[in-house]
């Protein structure tokens, strides 16, 4: 609101919502994100001494890229058009060549590539080395100097939320005080 008086007349500076480029009515954002993930782990532990122990072990991990239900998924690729850059959506459905051609209308100089693929490819070689020790310095003492290492893979949340609310699938509908209609 600009000001009070805006405010207590219901009259927003803007106002924005999200709408489907094709038909023009206000849609929601997807909230049908999922992803696979697969994970093997093996550890075992020796004993050096009697007051000397090493964990030694390997994590082997398995993430598929990001998928959403209805498979509305849609990235900037900059390496599209010689390097000008589009939208690289990952779809093949044809229930979406609506959408996209009304955006691609709106906009005819922005590249669109159908059927682009995942996001990002399956790394299938995430080993994961773990090492750590326990020692006891003064034998039977409760003194113990631990230490370890181990190698690590982010994973990325399901919240990747700029690859499902993007065009062509949706669009930013903003309207300001000019453009309200109002009851004078």
């Amino acid at each position: 609101f600009n000001d009070v008086l805006s405010f207590v007349n219901d009259r927003p500076l803007q106002m924005t919502r999200l709408v489907d480029p094709a038909t023009g009515t206000p849609t929601t954002v997807s909230q049908r994100l999922r992803r696979a993930d697969f994970a093997l782990f093996f550890q075992d532990d020796w004993k050096a001494g009697r007051n000397l122990t090493f964990n030694i072990g390997m994590r082997w991990e398995l993430t598929f890229p990001l998928d959403e239900k209805w498979g509305r998924l849609a990235t900037f690729d900059p390496t599209l058009g010689n390097g000008q850059g589009g939208i690289r959506v990952v779809s093949h459905a044809d229930r979406y060549n609506g959408a996209i051609d009304a955006f691609a209308a709106l906009n005819p100089g922005v590249i669109i590539q159908k059927n682009g693929g995942p996001l990002h490819k399956t790394d299938k070689n995430n080993f994961a080395p773990r090492f750590g020790f326990a020692w006891t310095p003064f034998g039977g003492s409760s003194t113990v100097v631990r230490g370890s290492y181990g190698v690590f893979y982010t994973i990325d949340d399901l919240c990747l939320c700029g690859h499902y609310n993007l065009a062509p699938f949706m669009l930013t509908q903003r309207f300001t005080s000019a453009q309200r209609p109002t009851l004078d």
